[in-house]
């Protein structure tokens, strides 16, 4: 009964209006802030700050793994959200990313290597079940609370 009450952080099949790489995020930064209730310009500017550092996953070649901080948070949260149609990630077609877990950490928190390593580990072992859950919000919900 309990797992009826969690709050979803989940959105599914999202269309996109361009695969770039920069409109990508700004929809996930936006999409996540919504969601959450958190600022989206902070939330665009840490997900365009680990892009650039390099420290995104992909998994599978299909599912982006990013993250972001937030000064309005006091413990980790975070958001899946899939799309509607696979997009190349950074042009790459061997990356048809059709799947994406936006994680948001504390501003203070300097864990996002072990949390984006959990989210990999998490994702990896349930890559059988994305094709069944990707409309699943209840799903992808439990998916998430594995992760965070």
């Amino acid at each position: 009964m309990f797992g009826l009450l969690k709050k979803k952080n989940v959105a599914t099949n999202v269309d996109l209006s361009s695969t770039d790489t920069i409109e990508v995020l700004k929809t996930l930064a936006s999409r996540t802030a919504n969601k959450l209730n958190l600022d989206a310009q902070e939330l665009k500017s840490g997900l365009f700050g680990s892009t650039a550092a390099g420290t995104n996953q992909i998994v599978a070649g299909r599912v982006l793994i990013t993250h972001t901080t937030s000064s309005e948070i006091k413990e980790a949260t975070g958001m899946i959200i899939t799309f509607s149609k696979f997009i190349p990630w950074n042009d790459d077609a061997s990356n048809r990313v059709d799947y994406a877990v936006v994680l948001v950490m504390p501003t203070a928190d300097d864990n996002a290597d072990a949390l984006t390593q959990k989210a990999a580990a998490t994702v990896s072992a349930h890559l059988n079940q994305l094709d069944e859950w990707r409309d699943s919000s209840s799903d992808l919900n439990k998916l998430l609370h594995e992760i965070i």
